[in-house]
């Protein structure tokens, strides 16, 4: 049996032991894995496993700014232990946690998990300092995110869909993620278990900065995420906030070209304030929060 059909077949596993979680993302009813390849509902809705992975429960196909080189630029910078320090500090409190649960098997999902690095990162750390049997699920409305997750993280199950309507059942996960990236935070108390967690990441007011004050040195503007934190605040328990602030070196200019590249920031900027950055930044400021939150009860 060569690598790639033991590769197609871990992740055929996956989708059939965990098939329970999901619903169908046209009907809302209850999917099978059928023929070993799709899931099928009961009205006959198919959604077909990709040949690389992952499976697309898009209805419609959507146009996204995050493209294939903003992902591929960004894998390569975490692979550089660019966010390091605050996935150890996420895993380190999520261990605590889980070790408070009374469950032998945890579900976690990443919603808007772009190409995958945060939420494989997590497992790898979470593997080592606990007991628990561990299911990952990433998710993005991104296909060209998920494509480089499946090709390089097999063991969890990668999915393009909308965080507006996610294609999971209620009440199926012990954790959601949601690092630096938009929030549905509707659907994040749906899917949440009663004791649940959401882990949320946001940049905080120096994150990039030197590449803020290059970009947009003409807008004097401060940036603040309080706006962030109070919309989440309105929609979940808040049980703690860390902060997380620390300067990463630049020692070759290809490891500032990925960052660039990495960040919305750089959209539309003109190459001369590119070159400008190019010449002067020699670290970058790595700024972030991390809230924890708890799903707000319903009412009966």
């Amino acid at each position: 049996m060569t690598i790639d059909v033991k590769l197609a077949s871990i992740r055929k596993l996956k989708f059939m032991d965990n098939i329970d979680l999901f619903k169908c993302p046209v009907c809302g009813q209850e999917m099978k894995f059928h023929n070993y390849n799709t899931l099928t509902c009961i009205d006959n809705h198919s959604f077909d496993l990709a040949k690389k992975g992952y499976v697309n429960l898009l209805l419609n196909s959507v146009k996204t700014e995050y493209g294939k080189q903003m992902f591929e630029s960004r894998k390569v910078v975490s692979d550089k232990g660019f966010f390091d320090t605050m996935i150890d500090r996420v895993s380190n409190m999520l261990a605590e946690e889980i070790s408070k649960m009374l469950f032998t098997d945890v579900k976690i999902l990443d919603a808007g998990c772009g190409e995958g690095t945060h939420l494989a990162q997590v497992l790898k750390n979470l593997k080592k300092r606990t007991c628990v049997n561990l299911q990952g699920i990433g998710l993005d409305i991104s296909k060209e995110g998920i494509q480089i997750a499946a090709k390089n993280y097999h063991e969890i199950i990668w999915c393009v869909a909308d965080l507006a309507r996610i294609p999971v059942r209620d009440r199926q996960f012990n954790i959601v993620l949601n690092i630096l990236s938009p929030a549905n935070y509707k659907e994040f108390n749906r899917i949440l278990r009663d004791d649940g967690i959401l882990v949320k990441v946001v940049p905080g007011s120096s994150y990039l900065k030197e590449l803020r004050n290059i970009f947009y040195e003409d807008d004097k503007k401060a940036y603040s995420n309080e706006e962030v934190i109070n919309h989440l605040a309105n929609n979940f328990n808040i049980l703690d906030i860390h902060d997380v602030s620390y300067e990463f070196e630049i020692n070759k200019e290809e490891e500032l070209e990925s960052i660039i590249k990495m960040t919305p920031l750089s959209w539309g900027v003109t190459k001369e304030r590119i070159l400008k950055a190019f010449n002067e930044i020699n670290k970058i400021t790595v700024d972030l929060q991390i809230v924890f939150g708890s799903r707000v009860a319903t009412k009966p």
